[in-house]
């Protein structure tokens, strides 16, 4: 995956995680709440494992 691919894919993630914490505002059942809080999380390991694999091409087109 090249660094361009991976910043889309990082911005489209962040925004799905914003939306999913929305969503935590409107919804009162609470099983609901619980699988949004897993999407959430799934969401944020994701998006961490893409930044750290940008930080490795920056550090890699930096040398």
């Amino acid at each position: 995956m090249n660094a361009l691919t991976m910043a889309q894919a990082y911005h489209r993630e962040k925004q799905e995680w914003k939306t999913l914490e929305e969503a935590l505002l409107i919804v009162d059942d609470p099983d609901t709440k619980q699988g949004i809080f897993k999407e959430i999380y799934k969401r944020r390991k994701k998006i961490m494992e893409i930044r750290e694999e940008l930080e490795q091409l920056e550090k890699k087109s930096a040398e």
